[in-house]
């Protein structure tokens, strides 16, 4: 306790002194803070509009990753910064149609975006798991860890339950 407040019998100088380095210490933290939160803003208005009106990402077909994936991406970061992708990427995703892991774990996510089914993939995905519980790339794939994490990431408890849900209300 004798580090953080100085002692009544210390001179006015040294608690000053004291007191000057706590509220410049608060300042810098508020500024960084203020900074940061700046930059994530300006970062997410860039990403948003790098997303063009038919769904498509500007650069997507320069870069090393399928155009579902970088969509996708795009797509989940935005909604993970507190915004949400537009209908038109998030329908662009679920266009592609290809039967991996991977790519069925992006549509569902993105249907789940869009608050829309997402049956389809969920059980296309739970039909391509392995019997020792992980997933490969697509069926009779052996299992490896990025595809077992996208088919996690797509079951997550909280979305089978809403289809559970879903499926009992409507019988189907």
């Amino acid at each position: 306790m004798a580090c953080l407040l100085p002692l009544r019998s210390t001179s006015l100088a040294i608690r000053v002194s004291f007191l000057v380095r706590i509220f410049s210490t608060i300042f810098l933290l508020a500024w960084q803070t203020y900074a940061w939160s700046a930059a994530v803003d300006n970062g997410k208005t860039w990403l948003a509009g790098q997303i063009i009106t038919n769904g498509t990402v500007t650069g997507q077909a320069n870069s090393i990753s399928l155009p579902t994936q970088v969509q996708s991406e795009v797509a989940r970061t935005l909604e993970a910064m507190g915004g949400s992708a537009p209908s038109a990427l998030l329908q662009k995703i679920q266009q592609t149609q290809v039967p991996t892991v991977e790519y069925l774990a992006r549509y569902k996510l993105a249907a789940d975006q869009q608050n829309a089914s997402n049956t389809t993939y969920l059980t296309q995905l739970i039909s391509l798991q392995n019997n020792d519980g992980g997933f490969g790339a697509a069926g009779g794939s052996s299992s490896n860890a990025l595809d077992t994490a996208w088919g996690l990431l797509a079951m997550q408890p909280d979305s089978i339950q809403t289809q559970a849900a879903q499926m009992l209300l409507t019988g189907c």
